[in-house]
């Protein structure tokens, strides 16, 4: 919903096999692949490394913190982001037959200031 607010198509993958939910078209005509995340009680968010792939640079994480008693807060995360880990956004290199590691973000109260500049507001106009 947030999307079409600011003039953005959002269309639904008929298959999810790809660990896409969204995909998005600008009105510029730019396509965006989206994973949405939301997250209520935990402080952490993962993402698994074989289907979120760093260096595609159309993929963003639209992350919805449900919080009790408040309105849900939304950011946008371009996938880039996890080329330089920090104390918000981690990979976790669990490689394994099965595994291609996990990317995550670590929320948390220490954090939360660190989540402002990627406020869905902020970012969807700048796509």
């Amino acid at each position: 919903m947030e999307f079409t607010l600011h003039g953005v198509d959002i269309y639904t993958p008929e298959i999810d096999d790809k660990g896409i939910d969204l995909v998005a078209r600008t009105r510029g005509g730019q396509y965006w692949e989206i994973q949405v995340k939301s997250v209520f009680r935990s402080s952490k968010v993962y993402l698994d490394g074989s289907r979120f792939k760093i260096d595609q640079p159309n993929l963003l994480v639209a992350l919805v913190r449900l919080i009790q008693d408040e309105a849900p807060k939304a950011y946008l995360l371009k996938s880039s982001l996890w080329k330089e880990t920090n104390s918000l956004f981690r990979r976790y290199d669990t490689i394994s037959e099965t595994r291609d590691g996990e990317y995550g973000i670590q929320i948390g109260k220490k954090n939360e200031s660190l989540l402002s500049p990627y406020s869905f507001d902020k970012v969807v106009v700048t796509l």
